[in-house]
This record gives structure tokens, sequence and C-alpha cells, in this order.
């Protein structure tokens, strides 16, 4: 068979490499190191120039093998809205195409699959702009012209999925999706039937395992850790609750002598948290870091006193799979897949409270006993999850179309 794998994520994301860019990458490369028969291309399309640089980085670095080559199309995205060519037009003749990020081009002839792997666009309108947020970025940020386009973009990524996931669905010959709880919420809220749902939970990489403590401390003086830390890590967006985990950092602060890192990407929704961050007086206790490469996360996550993930929203949360891997007690939500991904290794905190937030993170943090039960559960069921399965299963998905 002719497989497609649209991998235009990974050939236009700089610093923004969330959940959907970690699955896309590792799903190539784990495919690759097990199917050896069929053939692949993996399709990017982009018009912008810019792009180009982190298009060559990104064919240069994916371990792929002699069974994998690469379409490049330079189709302009906004004028997908007037004018959608088929698959085939921009990326060649296949068997399969695979649409990684919840979009599905038309195709002539060949069978669609798609992974969808949240549909929170059809739940939330928290990407409609804020005037407020509009405000900050204009009176905080350093190029206010660029955060605020950033800030719309979002905008923009959310009303192109909103509108074309009818379409999407429609076109696929199957659907995959990363949990339980994505499966649910998409065969509610788009009528698919649940048996064309197929969920394939991500995996975890072999990088995420606790290191040697001097690269732990190496990491501490890298990025000016000074003290005892709680760790949160992921994209600053609306639903990942970060407000009201600065809220509970400050009530945790009354009672624990700690600093709260904040590993993630500066985008615009980041100058809204570090207003709210000054509004509540603790901006001296938070450390920002930007973007880590893979190379420090583990250190950074292995070196925390406890791990917070408050969030709203998720359709996996791959973050919680790497402080699992790493052994660091988690404070997180009992919403949305987070319970499918943490089991019973994970304490729980009502996400709507601040104050729930505070006192769980204050009890992860004073009980020792409690917290090495939960690392040990942690890391046990962490090895549920791996690419390697998550590879197989999708392969047998193309097959079975």
């Amino acid at each position: 068979m002719k497989i497609c794998i649209d991998a235009t994520p990974l050939g236009t994301r700089t610093n923004d490499k969330g959940g959907v860019y970690r699955y896309i990458w590792k799903l190539v490369e784990s495919i690759s190191s097990i199917d050896h028969d069929n053939t692949y291309t993996l399709f990017f399309n982009f018009f912008r120039k810019e792009h180009y640089p982190v298009f060559r980085e990104t064919v240069k670095r994916l371990k792929v093998g002699k069974n994998f080559c690469v379409k490049l199309s330079r189709f302009p995205v906004r004028l997908q809205q007037f004018i959608n060519p088929p698959a085939e037009l921009l990326a060649g003749g296949f068997d399969i195409f695979h649409g990684c990020f919840d979009y599905l081009r038309p195709i002539l002839y060949g069978k669609g699959i798609v992974t969808i792997h949240d549909i929170r666009y059809l739940e939330s309108d928290e990407y409609e702009e804020d005037p407020a947020w509009i405000d900050i970025l204009k009176r905080t940020a350093p190029s206010p012209e660029l955060f605020v386009t950033d800030c719309l973009s979002r905008k923009y990524l959310f009303t192109h999925l909103r509108s074309n996931i009818i379409k999407t669905v429609q076109r696929a010959d199957a659907v995959i999706t990363v949990s339980e709880f994505s499966r649910a919420r998409i065969v509610e809220k788009l009528g698919i039937p649940a048996d064309n749902v197929k969920v394939i939970y991500p995996g975890i990489d072999d990088k995420f395992a606790r290191p040697d403590e001097k690269t732990i401390q190496d990491v501490r003086i890298k990025f000016g850790i000074r003290k005892r830390y709680i760790l949160y890590v992921g994209k600053f967006e609306p639903q990942k609750n970060i407000m009201r985990l600065l809220e509970a950092f400050k009530k945790v602060l009354s009672n624990e002598e700690v600093c709260l890192v904040m590993a993630g990407p500066v985008n615009w929704y980041y100058f809204v948290v570090l207003e709210k961050a000054k509004q509540l007086g603790i901006s001296d206790d938070v450390v920002f870091t930007d973007f880590i490469e893979d190379e420090d996360m583990a250190a950074l996550y292995s070196g925390a006193s406890a791990f917070v993930f408050p969030s709203l929203y998720e359709g996996f949360g791959l973050p919680l799979l790497e402080a699992m891997a790493c052994g660091v007690p988690i404070v997180t939500s009992h919403v949305c897949s987070i319970p499918e991904v943490v089991g019973d290794s994970a304490c729980f905190a009502d996400p709507f409270s601040a104050d729930d937030i505070a006192d769980k993170i204050v009890h992860c943090l004073q009980d020792a006993a409690e917290g090495s039960s939960l690392i040990n559960a942690a890391r046990d069921r962490s090895r549920l999850f791996t690419w390697k399965n998550t590879a197989l299963k999708t392969i047998n998905a193309y097959t079975s179309l």
C-alpha cells in the first residue's frame, strides 16, 4: 500500500511544539521503525516562505526509512475556504491519506483516515478575542502587533476547524482519536457511529526518565531555579486553567517556601498570564522558562516537588504522561481525559476551585509517604503507553480500510 501522512504541522511550527506536534513526529518515526513493507509519503503544505527553514530542518531530523519520501505543496491555506483541491492534486497518488490534525482534505480515489485529537473548538468560545486580552497585549508585549496577530490567528484556526469538521468526518473512512473521552464527545457532537471511531492512545518517549542528580542540578541552574519548585508544563491557553493555578499558588506561598516554574513557549496568552501574576503580587516567585527542548525536560520534571496540571479540557494530556514517567507527584483535574491517563496515580483537585487546588498542592508537598506511593503507581502506569503500540494500532487501522 501507498500511504500519505499529512505532516504539515512539523514543517510550519517553530516553538509551538505541543501535543499534536509530538504525536505526528513520534507516530511517523515509530511507524518507520516497524513497517518496511508499505510505502509512505510525508506531505507538507504551506505557502509562506518563512516556513522553509523549519521544513528543511524537520526533514533533516526525522528518522525514517527508505520507504518514506517527502512531498511539498505550496497551496495557500487561506484559499482553502474558496478552493479546496483534492489531496491527489497536491500530494500525488496514494491508497490511503491520513490527516493527523482534525482535518482531512477532499479525496478522489483513495481512502481517508483522520485523527481528531479533541473538539473543544465546538464546545467553547474561548478563542473569541477578549478586548481585555488585546488591551494587555498592546500594553505589555514587546511587539504588540505580532502577538495580537498570534491571538487572532488562534481564533482563525478554531474557526477553520469548526467550519470543516463535519466535511472532514464525512470524507473519512475511519476516525482515530486519542482518548475515550474524545471518542464520546466526537460521537455525541458529530453524530458518528461509535464503531467508526477508534481510540489509539499516544505513547511516552524513552527519554522521559529520571536522570542523575547532577543533570537535574545543572538544569535548575540553567533556568535560574534557586529553591524548591512546583512545575507546570504546557502551552499558555485559556483552557489550561492557568489563572486559577496562579491564584492557588498565591495561597500555597502562605504555607510553603516554593516557586512556580512555568515551562511553555511565549505566545499571546503568556502576556495575559504575566499580567495576572503581577496583579497577584507573585511575579518574583514565578519562573517562566519559555520553550524547553526535550534534552532538558526530563531533568526539569524530575527536580520538581510536584507537577500541577489543573486543565479544564484535554484530548489526552501528554505532559501528565511525561511527569508520570519521570517520577514526580501530580496534582491534576478530575475532568475530561485526565483520569484515563493518570488512573489512580495522581492527587485530584477541583479545577474550578483555587482553594482546593492550593490545598491539594500543599498536601502533596507535605505528605512524603503518599507522594512516594503516587510516584510508584505513576511510573508503573506510564509503561502502558508506548509509541510502538500507537504505531502498530495505526498501521492496523490503515490495513483494515
